[in-house]
């Protein structure tokens, strides 16, 4: 990866580099006298955390908090370096800013397309979606949990509620859930088309760091979305009422079933969903900012 870089500086003799994701910050050493962005999708320090506050037992505990250890470190030695800093939310940026309080950030620096509005599912269906990538462990956890804590409850509730995985590679414990109301749809060549022909969407996620881009994906379709707080974090306050949240299985099941009996309580959180990506999560707004962000830098300023 260095040697690629130094090749790209010399190739290309940028005025901005931007960097994607956390363990790429290492590599701005390779283009030195170019003022840098770092964007960090994902600040690798609050997902650690959230890592040791999850497990399950002593020695993952510990082994999650060198984890801590080691991203807390890492980020506070190279993020300072970077003219500016992208986050995807205030919350990851608040975090950055205890241990390193004069970084420059940008905060919501994300966008997600919006597709055309689909119609609202009127058959006889109450389908329940969830779209990820399970090689990111808070994905499957969020997966895992929702079928062995919080599917069982909403069935009671609505017997014929079916829930939908989609993604590719679902390791063997989410496939061992698969039947009794539980498919496996794999990978999905179009998320707005898999979003479409969902009833509600759900977000169960209780680690991991950043937006979910598969909430936003999921409220630009006008889907409504049940999500927990580290799900909806940086999404949405509370008086935008574009999403539910809740975080315990008894209350996030009730959730569920409100919009799977309610056609027009779905209609209206999905139409406000919708139009809050709109208003804050469209690409124009964040590559309109980028390019400032760029031309700054560019000149010399931060």
């Amino acid at each position: 990866m260095a040697a690629a870089m130094r090749d790209a500086i010399e190739r290309f003799r940028p005025d901005v580099v931007h960097f994607c994701f956390s363990q790429m910050a290492q590599y701005y050493v390779q283009c030195p006298g170019v003022p840098a962005v770092m964007d960090t999708q994902d600040v690798a320090a609050v997902s650690a955390y959230r890592r040791i506050t999850n497990a399950g037992n002593p020695l993952a505990k510990a082994y999650f908090f060198l984890q801590w250890l080691f991203w807390l470190r890492y980020e506070t030695t190279y993020y300072p370096r970077f003219g500016k800093v992208l986050t995807l939310t205030r919350q990851d940026a608040a975090a950055l800013m205890v241990f390193s309080p004069a970084l420059d950030i940008y905060a919501d620096a994300t966008g997600v397309d919006i597709p055309e509005k689909p119609s609202e599912n009127t058959g006889p269906r109450q389908r329940i979606g969830f779209l990820a990538n399970f090689s990111h462990h808070p994905n499957l956890d969020a997966a895992l949990f929702f079928v062995r804590e919080i599917f069982p409850l909403i069935r009671k509730e609505v017997a014929d509620a079916e829930f939908v995985v989609a993604g590719k590679n679902p390791p063997a414990d989410l496939r061992a859930a698969a039947g009794d109301g539980i498919r496996l749809a794999g990978f999905v060549d179009e998320v707005a088309g898999f979003y479409a022909g969902m009833d509600v969407v759900v977000a169960p996620l209780r680690s991991g760091g950043g937006v979910k881009i598969k909430v936003l994906e999921a409220m630009a379709s006008a889907r409504p979305v049940v999500a927990t707080a580290i799900g909806a974090e940086g999404i949405a306050g509370p008086d935008d009422q574009a999403l539910l949240v809740a975080d315990d299985p008894v209350s996030f099941a009730a959730a569920v079933v409100s919009l799977l009996r309610d056609a027009g309580q779905r209609q209206a959180l999905g139409r406000r969903g919708r139009e809050l990506v709109e208003r804050r999560f469209s690409w124009h707004r964040v590559t309109e900012d980028l390019g400032q962000i760029y031309a700054d830098l560019a000149r010399g300023s931060r």
